[in-house]
């Protein structure tokens, strides 16, 4: 039987909503890495048709050991680390595809949530401890 798993942080965002789960690379090992998102809710959120997603998914799987999927109340999620989210805005951003104070909206909603996630995937971490584990992501 597999073990649903449950978001710690969501957020509706705009007409959408974005979802992060607590990093299983983390759970498994305890070293720093940051919460990791659901993929398809942040390419909705970018308007990504569905053909697109699933090459675009397609291909990363090809490339990367990253996305997985995961079992939850809500059904099978495929969820990625924070660096395909920030590498996919940057290149949405530079494509300007979006008016850029919609992208900036949405980008800025992203980073938001993911710093609430993060207090939700180490609560019992204070404020500094905190700032030194994302700091240690950031530099892995």
């Amino acid at each position: 039987m597999t073990k649903l798993i449950e978001p710690i942080h969501q957020e509706e965002i705009f007409d959408g909503r974005i979802r992060y789960f607590a990093s299983p690379v983390y759970l498994q090992t305890h070293q720093p890495d940051m919460p990791w998102h659901v993929f398809d809710d942040l390419l909705k959120l970018l308007s990504i048709d569905q053909e697109a997603c699933t090459h675009f998914l397609r291909k990363l799987r090809g490339d990367w050991p990253e996305p997985i999927t995961v079992a939850t109340s809500q059904g099978l999620l495929t969820i990625a680390p924070h660096f395909m989210a920030d590498g996919m805005l940057d290149a949405i951003g530079r494509s300007r595809k979006f008016r850029p104070e919609n992208f900036l909206k949405i980008r800025g909603a992203y980073r938001r949530n993911l710093t609430a996630a993060v207090h939700k995937m180490l609560p019992h971490y204070g404020p500094i401890e905190r700032m030194y584990f994302v700091l240690n992501c950031v530099n892995e």
